[in-house]
């Protein structure tokens, strides 16, 4: 199961220079030594090519086993980024990925993992959550949500930032998450009979984002949903 690189702090109880270990988004490590002529990642051995893999994909095989994570929250150790390649250690391409990944496990460390500290998340052009402690609270609703499915294309990249076309579906898995939903889009709840079986959610939106240190810095989306029709 593939996951994406978040940080990387050195293998303290390693025996070379070069021994360091990757920090994924799942909250696993995994070594990624250079050793040639066994092992060649001569990225590993520089700021510049540590930070330029960030957001880049890597088998993860504690996943596969179900193990505990190794880290929660923030990563385990500093991440090393070299101020030369602050602004340009995420993009949107590797932003999305996590993205995904948070929303389709109903993760929130995976998902505050995706911000600065102070990152703003601006879930609708009238509502915003600051800093991890908010973006987790907010984040606790996609847990009312079951069989999530997140596709997304990259519309624009720059350093900075860019933009991304975004489409989700899942199944609306509790009353109270259909109630926060009918309240953000105005439906008329007495149009749904009580008993009558929750319905199967479809978001259809655009997401502008920009980064620095090489974290999302401020999130703003435009969407509308819809229930889906048998």
């Amino acid at each position: 199961m593939e996951r994406a690189i978040v940080g990387f702090h050195r293998d303290e109880q390693g025996t070379q220079e070069h021994d360091w270990v990757a920090e994924l988004a799942c909250g696993h490590n995994q070594h990624v030594r250079h050793r040639p002529p066994w092992t060649s990642r001569p990225w590993v051995t520089t700021p510049e090519g540590r930070a330029a893999t960030l957001g880049r994909m890597l088998a993860c095989r504690k996943c596969d086993q179900g193990a505990p994570r190794d880290w929660h929250g923030a990563p385990a150790f500093e991440i090393e980024r070299p101020a030369a390649t602050q602004e340009t250690t995420m993009d949107i391409e590797g932003f999305m990925r996590g993205y995904q990944e948070a929303w389709q496990r109903r993760d929130e460390k995976l998902f505050c993992a995706l911000f600065a500290p102070d990152g703003v998340y601006r879930n609708t052009p009238f509502a915003v959550q600051r800093g991890h402690d908010e973006l987790a609270r907010y984040w606790q609703r996609v847990k009312l949500q079951q069989d999530v499915e997140l596709r997304y294309d990259i519309l624009a990249s720059h350093p900075g930032g860019g933009v991304a076309h975004w489409h989700v579906t899942y199944q609306v898995a509790s009353e109270e998450l259909f109630r926060i939903w009918a309240a953000s889009t105005g439906t008329n709840l007495v149009a749904r009979k009580a008993g009558e079986p929750l319905p199967r959610m479809a978001l259809d939106g655009v997401l502008q984002a920009s980064f620095g240190g090489g974290l999302c810095t401020e999130c703003r989306l435009w969407w509308h949903a819809l229930p889906i029709n048998d």
